[in-house]
């Protein structure tokens, strides 16, 4: 049984040498915002790559797969067991009976009203270091602004309801109740959409609150 099964994991080596390994970014594109091409975002609506190579087996603990043929099957991205078995991840404790609203206010890296080209003077005088950050909440969006090899990225927060309550998400496989776990999370780890760890949050001066998110 053994001898068997070394031969056949020799011969599937030897099949899938022209295999592509998969990740999250083959799962969903970024793309401009449809809003704002200024900012990119992750297109949750598509489908899993359409590469004409298969799928790497080694890669069945970073995707859905379905087993139930017999073979491993790359699970459509829009199919909700695939969804629910891509979410995962720390999350922070519970902000108690403190609103959303005044706990993204409450941060000094939160810029309501402000726009991506304040964002961009922002990160500029703050020394332009890698991975400074600001979100900034303009025209009903959030979009987290980050300093990356000497330039400027500006990426939307998708927000949306799910059961009652609101959620942010910025990849495709992560999902927060506000916007300080989210950067909470990005400050450990890099993301699909995002190319590097969020680093230090730019503060704002003390009447820099002109708005409401």
């Amino acid at each position: 049984m053994v001898v068997e099964t070394f031969h056949w994991f020799k011969d599937l080596l030897k099949k899938n040498d022209q295999r592509r390994s998969l990740s999250t970014g083959d799962l969903a594109v970024s793309r401009p915002s449809c809003s704002n091409p200024d900012l990119m975002e992750i297109s949750f609506d598509q489908h899993p790559t359409t590469s004409s190579l298969p799928d790497h087996f080694d890669d069945c603990d970073r995707v859905p797969m379905n087993f139930s043929e017999g073979k491993p099957k790359l699970m459509s991205q829009s199919h909700t067991m695939a969804r629910k078995m891509m979410q995962s991840g720390e999350r922070s404790s519970s902000v108690g009976s403190a609103t959303i609203t005044e706990l993204h206010l409450s941060q000094k890296w939160f810029f309501p009203g402000a726009d991506i080209r304040k964002a961009e003077r922002i990160l500029m005088t703050n020394g332009m270091i890698q991975g400074s950050f600001v979100v900034l909440h303009f025209n009903g969006q959030f979009v987290l602004s980050v300093w990356h090899k000497q330039s400027a990225q500006h990426l939307k927060i998708n927000q949306f309801w799910k059961n009652g309550e609101p959620t942010f998400r910025l990849d495709i496989d992560k999902s927060f109740k506000n916007v300080c776990e989210l950067v909470d999370y990005y400050r450990r780890h890099k993301g699909f959409v995002l190319p590097t760890k969020l680093s230090v949050g730019v503060g704002r001066g003390p009447h820099a609150l002109r708005s409401r998110a």
